[in-house]
């Protein structure tokens, strides 16, 4: 995730360079919306594991009782 981040941010720097041509910073652009959508599947993953881990943390609960 940290990286997916440092690249994020990597961008931004380089679409604010007014010396790179418009098609290069456009194409900068459309990368950061694939690191922002790969950001949100990592955020999407790891929610779905800890739900996984307290579902199983509760079955196991569950069965003590």
């Amino acid at each position: 995730m940290n990286i997916i981040l440092e690249a994020m941010k990597d961008n931004l720097n380089e679409l604010s360079n007014t010396k790179l041509s418009f098609e290069t910073r456009s194409y900068i652009a459309n990368v950061q919306i694939k690191l922002a959508e790969a950001f949100i599947q990592v955020l999407n993953a790891e929610s779905s594991h800890k739900f996984e881990i307290e579902k199983n943390h509760s079955k196991k609960s569950d069965l003590k009782d």
